[in-house]
């Protein structure tokens, strides 16, 4: 195999990792491994904060000209690390920044592992390291400062834990991603949120996780920023539902999670209008909550919206969606554009037999995923209502039941041959994807 080829396996292997070990254990393997990777520069362009200075420079003179990934905290560095970002100093931050400051124009990612972690700004201040031309993300990033001082030209992402930008926060207008994970002591002014996307006239991606949020704390007149500044009482904005388009909205929720959170969270939301809305819904026995509660608004409404809806929930089977709450047909009727629906939960009422035909002509792609409660009567039923119909433009073009527990390879293969490419199945158990016999005749198999 040609030194160029073992160079990019490297560089795939390096993209399935998140970490630097990769590297360092593929340059121990053997002679001729060493040589490549000493000579494959995206290996060494990740630099962490527990990197000594000789370390951190032979990182940096491996990897060439190629984009820097710095990572700014770590498990070790958490109990040095604080508050840096309220003025702290630490013993061990300032060598690291230091011995980085000269190849500040290479730096493309800044990352944090603890989400409560915050970018080190006042430090960097401090070294005058503030322009950062190829910077494309910060992952962690207190939204109420400024950066007046900073130059950020290729800036598209931020995470934080904040759902407040102060209005003269320079770079709202060029992001296109963002990224909010609160935790439960830091959720203040979910309301704010409304705002804050608004003023991001470029988004395309939100995502949001909610971990253990248990209350809006809510600011009052005392609240400031972590610089000083009093934080206004501010007034909802009020926008019109889904009148701003964007791709993809990603909402993690996670217990405990409070349901007046989350409601006040989904309408916080509601004037985007995604092209996709992934949610994925974990509940616990901590409350009497069912599934559907944390899907409807206040008014009874589902919340989910988007031409491809993806909906993956967690629960234990007391908090399952109930027989009156059909998660398909609730989905359908409740958003009347989707056109594809991604389901992964271990139910079997996901439509009844009385649901009318017409409520599903918008739906053409189904896939149903770990749904272990799922029957083969649950199919037929399904595919009887969205499949039967002899007008090729109505009902499903496409049918995906991957992993159902209760559906065997004989009903499945039958369906399948019924069917053909219309129907996409994996069994249960098995690692592959199979298709329908006529399918496999078709292309020689």
């Amino acid at each position: 195999m040609p030194d160029e080829v073992l160079s990019l396996i490297f560089e795939s292997g390096h993209r399935m990792s998140t970490s630097w070990t990769f590297a360092k254990s593929i340059s121990q393997v053997s002679h001729r491994f060493r040589g490549v990777s000493l000579n494959t520069p995206l290996l060494w362009t990740r630099i962490f904060c527990w990197y000594k200075k000789d370390q951190i420079e032979t990182f940096i003179r491996r990897s060439g000209r190629k984009d820097l990934i710095i990572t700014t905290d770590s498990m070790d560095f958490y109990q040095s690390l604080p508050r840096l970002s309220s003025g702290g100093r630490s013993p061990k931050i300032k060598p690291f920044l230091r011995a980085l400051k000269n190849c500040t124009d290479r730096w493309s990612h800044i990352e944090t592992i603890e989400s409560y972690s915050s970018l080190p700004i006042a430090v960097m201040e401090e070294l005058n390291m503030v322009d950062f031309p190829r910077l494309q993300s910060i992952s962690s990033l207190e939204g109420s400062r400024a950066l007046s001082k900073w130059k950020l030209p290729s800036l598209s992402h931020v995470g934080g834990v904040s759902t407040y930008f102060r209005p003269e926060f320079p770079f709202l207008g060029q992001l296109t991603s963002f990224t909010l994970h609160p935790g439960e002591d830091r959720l203040k002014r979910i309301e704010c949120l409304t705002e804050t996307l608004y003023s991001m006239k470029s988004l395309r991606h939100f995502s949001i996780t909610l971990r253990g949020c248990c209350q809006d704390w809510g600011y009052t007149h005392e609240d400031t920023d972590w610089d000083g500044t009093v934080v206004p009482d501010r007034k909802g904005l009020i926008l019109d539902p889904h009148s701003v388009p964007i791709d993809l909205l990603q909402i993690h929720i996670e217990p405990p999670a409070d349901l007046i959170v989350l409601r006040k969270t989904f309408e916080s939301l509601l004037f985007l209008s995604p092209s996709t809305q992934e949610v994925y819904l974990e509940t616990s026995g901590r409350n009497s909550y069912a599934a559907e509660d944390f899907l409807l608004n206040r008014s009874h409404e589902m919340v989910l919206y988007g031409s491809t809806i993806s909906l993956q929930i967690v629960t234990n089977r007391a908090q399952l969606p109930s027989e009156d709450f059909p998660v398909l047909t609730e989905l359908v009727t409740g958003c009347k554009i989707v056109d594809s629906v991604r389901l992964e939960t271990s139910m079997s009422d996901i439509i009844h037999e009385e649901d009318p035909v017409e409520d599903f002509s918008n739906l053409h792609h189904l896939t149903l995923q770990h749904c272990h409660k799922l029957t083969e009567a649950d199919v037929q039923l399904l595919v009887q209502k969205l499949m039967g119909n002899a007008d090729p433009a109505m009902g499903l073009k496409l049918l995906e039941l991957i992993s159902c527990r209760q559906l065997s390879e004989e009903f499945l293969l039958d369906l399948g041959d019924e069917f053909g490419t219309r129907v996409k199945w994996k069994v249960w158990g098995s690692g592959t994807s199979i298709t329908s016999q006529f399918q496999q005749f078709l292309i020689g198999g």
